[in-house]
This record gives C-alpha cells, sequence and structure tokens, in this order.
C-alpha cells in the first residue's frame, strides 16, 4: 500500500465505520409511527392472555379522544369521566382475545397523517374474529378512537 493510498484509505474506512455506527445507533433508538402500532399488534396478540385486551385500554383516553366501540353486540361513544365504562366495554367486545391461544392470520397497519390504523384477523377459540382499531395522534402520541370487532 502506497503512503497516498494509506493517508486517504485509513481515515476513509474509519469514516465509513463511524457513518454506519451512527446509523445504526439512530435506527435503534427512533421508533417510528408504524412500528409502534406493530407493537399494538403483537400487545393484543400476546403469549399472555391477560395483557392482551389491557394494551387496547392503555391507548384509549377519553378525556382527550372520544372512543367509540362496536361489536356485534353494540355500540357505544364514551367521553370525558366515562373511563371505567369504556374499560369494562373494550373488555366485552375483546373478550375473545383474551384468554386462550391466538392465531394470527393477518395484520396491518396503515397511517395517513395524523391518523393511523390497526387490524388484525385471528382465529380463536371462539371461531375467527376481525378487530380494526383506529388512531389520532396527539403530541405524546397514538390515542386510540374506535374499535370495531366483527
Amino acid at each position: 500500500m502506497t503512503p497516498l493510498m494509506q493517508r486517504f484509505l485509513v481515515p476513509g474506512l474509519f469514516a465509513l465505520l463511524a457513518i454506519s455506527a451512527v446509523t445504526f445507533v439512530v435506527d435503534v433508538l427512533i421508533v417510528t409511527d408504524e412500528e409502534r402500532l406493530e407493537a399494538f399488534i403483537d400487545e393484543l396478540t400476546d403469549d399472555n392472555p391477560d395483557k392482551r385486551v389491557d394494551s387496547a385500554i392503555h391507548f384509549a383516553d377519553p378525556s382527550r379522544v372520544d372512543v367509540e366501540v362496536a361489536s356485534p353486540a353494540d355500540r357505544a361513544r364514551y367521553g370525558d369521566g366515562e373511563d371505567m365504562e369504556l374499560a369494562d366495554h373494550l373488555r366485552d367486545a375483546l373478550a375473545s382475545l383474551d384468554h386462550g391461544t391466538i392465531d394470527v392470520m393477518q395484520s396491518t397497519v396503515h397511517i395517513q397523517g395524523d391518523d393511523g390504523m390497526a387490524a388484525l384477523r385471528v382465529d380463536t377459540a371462539e371461531g375467527i374474529v376481525d378487530a380494526e382499531f383506529r388512531f389520532v395522534r396527539r403530541s405524546d402520541g397514538w390515542l386510540l378512537r374506535r374499535v370495531r370487532v366483527r
């Protein structure tokens, strides 16, 4: 290796290595909106049934965003001060996800501006369940605004 190559090649390799390391660290540390909603789906389909519905409740804040819950049995909208009623309705609507083993057949996440959607189709002990979750982005993250279960 000539001195001229050493003069440019070695610092160039170090610079490339440093840029690659910084890029890797930034990618690991920054969570995209899609990744947040995909994590929501992962929580809904977790191996621990006790955690499944709680993840949906965690994303709901009716004091900031009204939440509509629609299931084959009924439909209701919850606002400020109705946290407990919302939690109960979500538990009822998502009851098929709350126990036993579930098999995820299909899941999708879609984001357009400040609106997000996570949908999944699962095979449960009670049969096939389709669930759609609509979100709205607020300054500190995503909030649930609509849940539809069929």
